[in-house]
Formats: structure tokens, sequence, C-alpha cells
């Protein structure tokens, strides 16, 4: 597995044809790294960070976890590529980043099964219960309240201490997909620590990303260790 850092050159991309804002079009950009064939499979988890101070507004920029290394391109500023193999160990205390899709899915009455961003559903919860729209918690707030449950949905060999769970953002991203239409997909940026219970199954979602929207930059999970082993 490969670490990498990734920085495209906007004005290179432009000149390549492949300068678009929005989610699919930086889905289309990394893609452009490992595609190596038509039938070739998305084997890379990804987020967008912050642009580095020297590249300015039209820097994006990358944290990818691969199968394989990217290939260089004439449109990347930067690439920097790292051997990824986290040790990790039973009992181990880690810290840990997460940007994730904060959706469970429900079954209605007539046997459909969809999608919900459990922000916007508690809401609405809220709303139904007679709470006024103007005392309504910021969505901030109503996050902070359900991430803990979205991460206890998804067991990924990290015990997490739910006092930890600090969201650091929510928002939501509409854009049109070529294939499917109009798309919104919530994210939601946080952290917390936890204790390694299955290395194996963390191993797997470090290498493989946790929960939905996978490749349009969620999922990414990143760790760190702290005190202990």
């Amino acid at each position: 597995m490969y670490i990498s850092k990734v920085e495209f050159d906007a004005v290179r991309l432009a000149q390549a044809g492949l300068y678009q804002s929005g989610r699919y079009a930086e889905h289309q950009w990394l893609w452009q790294l490992f595609s190596d064939s038509p039938q070739r499979k998305r084997d890379f988890v990804y987020r967008y960070m912050k642009a580095s101070h020297d590249g300015g507004a039209n820097a994006p920029h990358f944290l990818v976890v691969s199968e394989r290394e990217p290939e260089d391109r004439p449109y990347l500023r930067r690439l920097v590529v790292k051997p990824y193999a986290p040790q990790l160990a039973c009992g181990q205390r880690l810290a840990f980043s997460l940007r994730c899709n904060p959706v469970i899915t429900r079954t209605a009455k007539d046997g459909t099964r969809n999608r919900v961003d459990m922000v916007q559903d508690a809401r609405l919860r809220r709303l139904r219960e007679g709470t006024p729209e103007t005392d309504l918690p910021r969505r901030t707030a109503l996050a902070q309240e359900v991430a803990p449950e979205w991460l206890a949905r998804h067991d990924f060999g990290l015990d997490v201490d739910a006092d930890s769970v600090q969201v650091e953002a929510y928002d939501q991203f509409r854009f049109v997909h070529p294939e499917g239409g109009k798309l919104t997909l919530a994210r939601l940026d946080l952290r917390g620590t936890g204790t390694v219970r299955d290395a194996q199954a963390l191993r797997h979602a470090l290498y493989k990303g946790i929960g939905r929207a996978r490749g349009f930059g969620f999922g990414l999970l990143l760790v760190r260790r702290i005190g202990g082993l």
C-alpha cells in the first residue's frame, strides 16, 4: 500500500481540458493517476486537503491511500509517494481523524431502501416533535449528537471513546453526476481517540476507507499513536 500527497496545477489541468469545479471533477482528476485500463476498478481512497501555502487557491491538494503507486502526470505540481504499512496492535491507543458521509439506510413501508443523512434526519425529527425552526440547534451541534452513533454503526476494529468524538465541520455538497443527475452528499469531519480491538479490521479500514461515497473523497481514516503501546 501507498500513501501519497497529490497537488494539481489548475492551469495545466485547464490546458489538458480537465479543469472543472466540484466533487465529480476531483474524482476524475485522481482517477487519471490510477486508471491504467478501462476495466480497472477504483482501488484508492482520498481526501481533499487545504491548498499548500505556496500553491494558492488554485492548487487542489489531496491525500490518497492506494494499492498502487499513482502515475505522475504533466498537470501535477507535486507528487510525494511513500510506502504505507501502519504497525497496529491490540490495546494500542490511537487518535483518529475521519471525513465521512453520515448516512444510514432505512427501509420504507413499500420496501424501498433509502439513504438518510443522519444530521438532517435529527433536524426533521425535532421539527416533527414540535420544536420551532427558530429554536433548532445549529447543524454542527446536531452533527455532534449523531457522530458517535454513526461511528458505532461501523465496526472498524477501534473501540472509540464516545466522549472524545469532536465534530470539526458539517456541510453538504450538491453536484451533477453525468450518469445519475443531481446528487447531494453530506460531509462530516470528525476526530477522536480509541483503543485498537481488532488490528486486522482496522488495517482494512485504513486501506479501504469507511462508509459511503468513498469514490467522492469520503471515508479516508487517518490515525496516529498516543501514549501506551
